[in-house]
């Protein structure tokens, strides 16, 4: 809350002191004939500050314990190309973001399970890199692959 609190602050400064960052940017909402209310605002900046930080610290970090625990660092580590493309398997394998709550808008089968309007799913975004019919070791990360 404090975060946000400070966030609200900034956008209230920018409408009478210029600035050239983010905040300012975004203000000109309202010349720009853009609709979007003070909450919106607030959440679309405090959006894009925490869910770029936390994405990416996430990923790196998780990224550097399992080459690490795997032993893969120097493996990965010979040029630029093995590390590009130990990153893409990286990526594939710990997905920053896997997945997000959904609310089901019209009834529908899936598979054996029948869901219903208003119904809530977790829809695994990740679950396609783990997909064994498209990666032959899917449930391990291999950074040659």
């Amino acid at each position: 809350m404090e975060f946000h609190e400070h966030v609200a602050k900034l956008i209230e400064d920018r409408r009478t002191s210029s600035k050239d960052d983010l905040i300012a940017i975004s203000e000109m909402r309202e010349t720009q004939n853009v609709n979007m209310s003070d909450f919106e605002h607030l959440s679309m900046i405090s959006g894009l500050l925490l869910a770029g930080h936390e994405t990416a610290t996430d990923l790196l970090s998780t990224g550097l314990y399992h080459l690490l625990y795997n032993m893969l660092w120097e493996q990965i580590n010979y040029d630029d190309a093995t590390r590009a493309t130990a990153i893409e398997e990286l990526l594939r394998f710990e997905s920053a973001i896997t997945g997000m709550r959904r609310e089901v808008t019209k009834p529908f089968q899936l598979g054996t399970l029948s869901l219903s309007l208003g119904d809530q799913a977790f829809c695994m975004y990740n679950s396609g890199s783990r997909d064994s019919n498209h990666f032959p070791n899917a449930h391990k990360i291999v950074p040659d692959q």
